[in-house]
């Protein structure tokens, strides 16, 4: 490195200069008045451009605009001397290095930019660590970081550097060094709604941190996958803790889950003495395609060993999320439930089942017995009374509110969309027999004073309402909830921000939601969809705001209360468990579903509703 000085006319910009950004790099207008007034303050930094006679600003770019500027309007003579710095005999790498260090203590530089810059200097050659050192970066992994996001997909990197895409969804992208799954799944993803491309889909989209994938790896374990030829590719930007990555090679993995659930399939038939036993991808679904628990069968254990019920019984093999294999039986169908005969040939269905018109129970004044009937169908399956019932109504529609402000905080707008959907069915009267929208619901007080009382205490004791009532005090807060002039509080809505606008509805929305099960009788179709929409329906979400309680679990009649967590304790412990005092049971139970991150209760749980192939195309 030497210094001395050129002409303007003996410089040009060096294409390993990594200022790319145009209003930066041609805003030169203050620059130009400070040469003028002081000189150059700082030299140019140069170096011999490959087959010309010419030298390369590798940084100083803006500096050497701005003397270009002054020459060709004669504010300086074209002969003026330019103070450099020559960089003789260095590796492009090297140079690319000089740019970022040159610009990172100048004005700032672009993220985009630096980005960029690194990846040149890592398609030059240089590893992250001489990286690092030549930046003066002790954290080589940021270094890491800084280069996959700067090898991003065309598509993508050229949205970010332009503001189309924030630097959380590129991270996002960048979670996989896969260039044309990543260029796939931006051109599929930007096509949709705003809202539709967060972080979270863009990973979920290109199966990163795949939740049901991540519980197979832990059932085959990730030495065999490997030893398969499995790839597993870490993401980078996780956060400390966060076991988060991509399962490369998805078929290899089914390969051995399928291997191994053979094996265990042939160890439930042996153990159980029914080498014809069936096993099953999903247990028996309702007329509302959810699993139908009245159907759920209980083995026993004697001195002989274990046996299951006389009839057409199923298995199910579930992972659970350390990924241990949960097994539980099922009835084939309510016939086969009913007959307790061998039906071997059967096949697995929900047997005929009468159609029950979804909410019949809500409105017993239009459906006389429907709520009889079907509370007496909770009573004998789930030991729950009706004041239980009406508890765990307001709890399942408290869920559905909080999973719509939950919604909107991230500026969805399915609060809002469902507001207007029902209320214009409601005014319109398309459908007046539909439990949708405002107009025909009764209030919050539930069987009277106490039992309303009863309902928030169990509510608050599960933080079921957390994200509704901080969404209420904010909108409470806002102008346009205040003062006695309704059209400036109108003006003011308008002008409000759409998360606003969409937590508002979402609000309002939530008092156009009824009270549900999931139940026959209870069940409202309606809120599944709305679930599925706000994500609801992932018990895992679902528990992000809600957690188990003491009062939500003692509901159960102390000998069922086991049952409540059928798929995560084994028969044995169960048993052991119904002979201990009821506090006892309650708190073996609670622990039980507190520990497993997608426990819900099962009349609180939210299904996908039954759709056409042709729905399934269109929302694909």
């Amino acid at each position: 490195m030497s210094s001395t000085t050129l002409t303007i006319d003996q410089i040009d910009i060096s294409p390993l200069n990594v200022r790319t950004y145009r209003p930066d790099i041609e805003d030169t207008t203050a620059l130009e008045d400070s040469i003028l007034e002081r000189g150059l303050i700082q030299p140019i930094a140069v170096h011999p451009m490959m087959g010309s006679k010419r030298w390369g600003a590798i940084a100083g770019g803006r500096r050497t605009r701005a003397i270009k500027a002054l020459v060709a309007r004669d504010a300086l003579p074209r002969d003026w001397q330019v103070p450099v710095t020559q960089h003789v005999g260095l590796s492009d790498a090297e140079l690319i290095e000089i740019s970022i260090n040159e610009n990172l203590i100048r004005r700032d530089l672009r993220e985009h930019e630096l980005f960029a810059g690194v990846a040149r200097a890592a398609a030059k050659g240089h590893d992250a660590e001489t990286i690092a050192r030549s930046l003066g970066q002790d954290d080589v992994a940021k270094v890491k970081r800084w280069i996959r996001l700067g090898q991003l997909a065309k598509p993508i990197f050229e949205a970010l550097a332009v503001g189309r895409l924030t630097i959380d969804q590129a991270r996002a992208y960048a979670a996989t060094e896969d260039a044309a799954l990543q260029a796939a799944t931006y051109l599929r993803l930007s096509a949709g709604p705003p809202h539709a491309h967060t972080p979270g889909t863009i990973r979920l989209a290109m199966n990163i941190g795949d939740v049901e994938q991540r519980r197979q790896l832990a059932f085959v374990g990730a030495d065999a996958y490997r030893a398969a030829g499995g790839w597993l590719e870490p993401d980078m930007f996780a956060e400390p803790g966060e076991d988060r990555g991509r399962i490369a090679d998805v078929g290899i993995l089914q390969k051995l889950v399928e291997a191994r659930m053979e094996g265990l399939r042939a160890e439930v038939r042996a153990a159980y003495g029914r080498p014809d036993l069936r096993f099953v991808p999903k247990p028996p679904q309702t007329s509302y395609d959810v699993d139908d628990y009245h159907l759920q069968a209980s083995p026993k254990t004697d001195e002989s060993g274990s046996s299951l019920p006389d009839g057409d019984v199923v298995g199910l093999i579930r992972i659970d999320a350390a990924g241990k294999p949960v097994v539980s039986f099922w009835w084939a169908s309510r016939t086969a439930k009913a007959a307790g005969a061998p039906k071997p040939d059967a096949p697995v269905s929900t047997g005929p089942v009468p159609k029950v018109h979804p909410g019949a129970a809500i409105d017993s004044l239009s459906s006389p017995g429907a709520r009889r009937d079907a509370d007496a169908a909770i009573k004998e399956e789930a030991g729950l009374g009706k004041d239980a019932i009406e508890l765990l109504r307001s709890m399942r529609r408290v869920l559905l509110r909080s999973a719509l402000v939950r919604n909107a905080d991230m500026h969805g707008d399915v609060g809002r969309d469902y507001l207007v959907w029902a209320q214009a069915r409601q005014i319109l009267g398309a459908d007046t027999g539909s439990r949708v929208g405002m107009r025909r619901l009764q209030t919050d007080d539930i069987g009277g004073f106490d039992l309303s009382q009863k309902a928030r205490a169990l509510i608050d004791e599960t933080g079921a309402a957390g994200p509704y009532a901080a969404a209420i005090r904010e909108v409470s807060a806002q102008s346009f909830m205040k003062g006695g002039n309704l059209v400036e509080a109108f003006l003011d809505f308008q002008a409000s921000s759409d998360r606003l606008k969409n937590m508002t509805a979402a609000i309002v929305a939530g008092f156009a939601l009824e009270r549900s099960l999931s139940a026959d009788g209870y069940a409202l179709p309606i809120h599944d969809a709305v679930a599925v929409a706000t994500c609801a329906a992932d018990p895992a979400v679902l528990r992000e705001t809600w957690t188990p309680s003491a009062g939500l679990v003692a509901l159960t009649p102390k000998s069922q209360r086991p049952e409540l967590v059928a798929e995560l304790v084994d028969d044995a412990t169960r048993d052991v468990w119904r002979t201990k005092k009821g506090d006892e049971v309650t708190e073996h139970v609670l622990r039980a579903a507190t520990a497993s991150e997608e426990w819900v209760h099962p009349l609180l749980r939210f299904d996908p509703p039954s759709c056409t192939a042709g729905q399934k195309e269109a929302a694909e």
